[in-house]
């Protein structure tokens, strides 16, 4: 916020800080189901030589990327939407009560989902209609999360019903109406404060679509079912899911003019 010496701040004489401001895109759309129960999925966290907790992921290759131009993208198998209680699922049913129930007041109104009293009683059919698994869960949670040293990251189910939902995670291209700025209102420190102005492309969430739609074909090759993954639909649903998990870049673009960046090639600003 210094602009004693440059009024426009250092580095923006052209206009250029804070623009192309990106983040990572993600959310779950699409479900895929096994040729038979019997298919290995590797679902769940597994262990390195070093005891730390990975994942294992789906992507496409350098190649197909670049022959279909897409940006770059992964994939993971993730849970059924905690919010519909038709997952019949205990353990989801109860992390989406508890979530609602403890979740402070002033951050109730961002869940998407209202939740009517016919699904809050789904909810609590599918909590007591399995007791046991539910109680197994909790003892598991506590051993590998709240009391171990090296925790379990997140909650991960194995699929029901040989059924498997995908999660995508995809990058954003550079976008200089995507920017953040200061304004003239200040906070308690005196400070500016910041604008964001978060933006997405069409080709953001055209490259979306056009990764499941490569990957249904590759999933169908080896006799799973897909669903869910018409590009419309993808397109939708990856609008709504907007960002995710804060991997924020962008903002200081490297360049070798003042003009279209910020810094040059070995990070120093220009000018």
């Amino acid at each position: 916020a210094s602009n004693d010496v440059m009024p426009a701040g250092i580095g923006n004489a052209r206009d250029q800080l804070g623009r192309f401001y990106m983040a990572h895109l993600g959310g779950t759309v699409g479900a895929l189901k096994l040729p038979n129960a019997q298919q290995a999925v590797a679902f769940g966290y597994e262990r390195d030589a070093a005891g730390i907790y990975c994942r294992r992921r789906l992507s496409l290759t350098e190649r197909a990327q670049r022959e279909h131009c897409l940006l770059n993208q992964i994939f993971r198998t993730h849970l059924p939407d905690p919010a519909d209680p038709s997952h019949n699922d205990p353990i989801l049913s109860a992390m989406y009560l508890v979530k609602r129930t403890f979740l402070p007041k002033h951050l109730r109104g961002r869940l998407q989902h209202s939740m009517t009293l016919d699904e809050k009683l789904a909810h609590v059919q599918n909590v007591v209609s399995s007791p046991v698994r539910l109680g197994r869960f909790g003892l598991r949670w506590m051993a590998n999360r709240t009391f171990a040293r090296r925790k379990l990251p997140s909650i991960v189910l194995g699929p029901r019903a040989n059924v498997v939902n995908l999660e995508f995670h995809s990058e954003q291209e550079p976008n200089p109406a995507s920017r953040l700025t200061l304004v003239s209102e200040r906070d308690r420190l005196g400070m500016p404060k910041l604008r964001v102005d978060w933006k997405t492309t069409s080709n953001d969430l055209q490259s979306i679509a056009r990764a499941y739609r490569l990957l249904g074909w590759k999933l169908e090759k080896i006799g799973a079912t897909i669903s869910g993954f018409e590009p419309g639909h993808v397109i939708e649903m990856a609008d709504k899911s907007g960002a995710m998990d804060g991997h924020h870049l962008g903002t200081t673009r490297m360049s070798a003019s003042p003009t279209d960046g910020v810094v040059d090639a070995e990070c120093r600003v220009h000018g």
